[in-house]
């Protein structure tokens, strides 16, 4: 059984959802998350990592017995060009590294659907991990540059 909870958001970025029917008690978190993800294109035809990794953290979490701390991500949409065309989402991955009191979980950006890319152990207080972005090969008919994805985050309290 799966709730979101309260979040104290430190960044953009964030989703709150109302609770289950049925679900008592406050979960309680602060977190730290990135808005975003930017790239320095230099080459369409090869793959580019994120201009720097990215810490996923939280602290004060208060979670009900037997709970754990998910975090999940989708984009809120395809990468957009200038003068016209899009890199899809679908083209960012992540690895994780550095985790504390709890799993990273590797996986790929999409804008339909949130990907877990954490869940700590069961009443974790606190726990982050980092995050290395990698932008695929976006492919000809693009232009180098700067590119960014906009991150939203969903939390939630599960019953591992």
């Amino acid at each position: 059984m799966n709730r979101v909870i309260l979040v104290i958001a430190l960044l953009l970025g964030t989703e709150l959802s109302a609770r289950e029917p049925g679900q008592f008690g406050l979960g309680l978190v602060r977190i730290i998350v990135p808005p975003v993800v930017l790239f320095q294109v230099p080459n369409v035809g090869a793959n580019s990592t994120a201009s720097s990794p990215t810490t996923v953290s939280f602290d004060q979490a208060v979670l009900g017995l037997g709970e754990a701390l998910r975090i999940s991500v989708r984009a809120d949409g395809d990468l957009t060009l200038p003068g016209g065309g899009a890199i899809p989402a679908t083209n960012i991955s992540w690895t994780t590294s550095n985790v504390l009191n709890g799993i990273g979980i590797n996986g790929a950006l999409n804008k339909i659907t949130y990907t877990p890319v954490f869940e700590s152990t069961v009443g974790a207080a606190a726990g982050r991990v980092v995050l290395t972005w990698t932008l695929s090969a976006p492919g000809g008919g693009l232009t180098a540059g700067t590119r960014y994805a906009a991150l939203r985050w969903r939390f939630e309290a599960v019953t591992p």
